[in-house]
């Protein structure tokens, strides 16, 4: 169960991390 967990986080993190990457292009970009 840890495991699963652990790689859950990490995909969810990851994601954020895109999510955030492409709101920062499109700010840049709308500048």
């Amino acid at each position: 169960m840890a495991k699963v967990k652990c790689i859950v986080r990490r995909k969810r993190v990851s994601a954020k991390r895109q999510y955030h990457h492409l709101k920062f292009i499109a700010n840049v970009n709308i500048n």
